[in-house]
């Protein structure tokens, strides 16, 4: 007998893996990467006019104090984002000194001084933060518009007109999305066509600018700082090392992400055992094979060699997609990447562990439902009920990773069909191994009930040709082979 199972999974291992329809699944993964980056190359390669705008001044004498506002908008952006970004690198840390402050609340002087060159990044520095490393993977706070002062030439009219043609004669650099006309009357704002600017952030500046001189105009500048002096920080304090929670709430997504790899991998392998059992039955291989040796040496041998063959692909795929992450995790500071509970090299390993239990239970049912087809109608037909079931197990697991100490959660950690996903979400959440040993056993038992049952039925699909059989038909002929 294992002779057998050997001699059919090597077998099928080498139709399956010699062939132009293996290479092509193998590398459909990588086909849809390369059309994503080419589609995303195009998309990003159009050069686009910069969104800015345009100020020209015509005797409102508001210039001076629009461009303090700018400068002082800019410093504000700048600094909260220093904050935010403290707050995801140090996560339950209290802000240091130099940054409890809101950005808001910020005294003008201060400000300034932030404002000058190299204050900034000395700020960088003393707080531990790399706005290089930084930047790309947090998102920014609110930044103000870019806004070009432009000298005054001639009729303003005409000269905010060629500041927004869009001709493709004109130079590329002096298109604007609008253009701010600081008149002695009042401003406005002219909008090329088409163009989208924050006006609510333009009226911002200006009622900022509006607002400084008229303050600096009446002396009251002095007494706003004054009154501002009141507002201070909020005392923030680290909560003592045994009360805390820890961060096992945001480790499950890191499970929730295994989960998914792991349901998306065994969709597209498992997949694979139908199409073969289908055109074997179609070609009358099969009864060659039943002819020569016992059908649950035909049974294990497909399902060992379908599993040799998934692991080339998830070998292929994994390198691919382990050198995409190490690449991006260079990229991000050591302090943002996430680590599961067990580390990442036992996870992994789990991961690996639960995907084969899973496909060990859901290839055995693929398997004998693929020996009661004779056509791909017939696989679509019988298959879209495992699929719906296996959609089903993973919204329950994802709804359960919300919550792990929950009835519901327990409940999916030792269904047999959801145990697999769900013991991924703990791996990553929780410390230890010996519940997931239990769990590896107990999947491969059910694994094996799965696997036995998947035999009768591939065994009365393999023997008897014709259509599907009803689930009352089926039902019969499982309760006459039992008794």
């Amino acid at each position: 007998m294992i002779g057998a199972i050997f001699t059919i999974a090597r077998r099928d291992f080498l139709a399956t893996v010699f062939t132009r329809g293996f290479l092509v699944w193998l590398l459909m993964p990588l086909i849809g990467l390369a059309i994503g980056l080419v589609a995303a190359t195009l998309s990003a390669g159009g050069t686009r006019a910069p969104r800015s705008i345009a100020v020209i001044e015509v005797g409102s004498g508001l210039q001076p104090w629009l461009e303090r506002s700018v400068e002082a908008a800019k410093t504000r952006a700048t600094y909260a984002g220093l904050r935010d970004r403290h707050r995801a690198v140090h996560a339950g840390q209290p802000l240091p000194a130099e940054l409890a402050v809101l950005p808001e609340d910020l005294p003008t002087a201060k400000v300034a001084e932030l404002a000058k060159p190299g204050a900034l990044e000395a700020l960088r520095d003393r707080t531990d933060l790399d706005l290089g490393e930084l930047g790309a993977p947090l998102p920014m706070r609110w930044q103000p518009p870019a806004l070009v002062f432009v000298a005054g030439a001639g009729d303003p009219d005409v000269q905010a007109e060629r500041l927004m043609r869009r001709d493709r004669d004109a130079d590329a650099s002096r298109r604007f999305d609008a253009v701010l006309r600081l008149d002695a009357k009042g401003e406005r704002l002219l909008l090329a066509p088409g163009a989208d600017p924050d006006v609510d952030a333009v009226a911002r500046l200006v009622n900022d600018a509006r607002e400084a001189r008229v303050l600096a105009a009446g002396r009251l500048d002095g007494r706003l700082a004054q009154a501002r002096e009141v507002r201070r920080p909020l005392t923030v304090e680290a909560a003592p090392a045994g009360l805390a929670h820890g961060d096992r709430d945001s480790r499950a997504a890191i499970g929730q992400a295994g989960a998914v790899i792991i349901f998306m991998l065994i969709g597209l392998l498992a997949g694979v055992l139908l199409s073969n059992m289908v055109e074997e039955k179609a070609n009358k291989v099969i009864e060659v094979l039943v002819a020569s040796v016992p059908v649950p040496a035909i049974f294990a041998g497909k399902l060992l060699a379908m599993l040799a063959v998934s692991a080339i692909g998830v070998l292929l795929w994994g390198s691919i997609a382990g050198m995409g992450a190490a690449w991006i995790v260079t990229q991000v500071p050591a302090a943002l990447v996430p680590t599961p509970a067990v580390g990442w090299p036992i996870y992994l390993a789990l991961c690996v562990a639960y995907l084969v239990t899973a496909y060990l239970l859901y290839g055995a049912i693929y398997l004998g439902i693929g020996s009661l087809c004779s056509s791909i109608r017939e696989v679509q037909s019988l298959s879209m009920p495992v699929t719906i079931v296996q959609m089903v197990v993973l919204i329950g697991v994802i709804s359960g990773a919300d919550n792990l100490d929950g009835g519901w959660a327990s409940v999916m950690a030792w269904f047999p069909p959801s145990s697999p996903y769900m013991m991924a979400v703990r791996a990553a959440a929780e410390p230890g191994l010996g519940v997931h040993a239990l769990a590896i056993l107990w999947q491969l038992l059910a694994a094996g009930v799965v696997i036995w049952f998947a035999a009768r039925l591939f065994r009365s699909g393999v023997l008897n040709s014709g259509p599907a059989p009803t689930p009352l038909e089926l039902w019969r002929r499982q309760k006459s082979s039992l008794s």
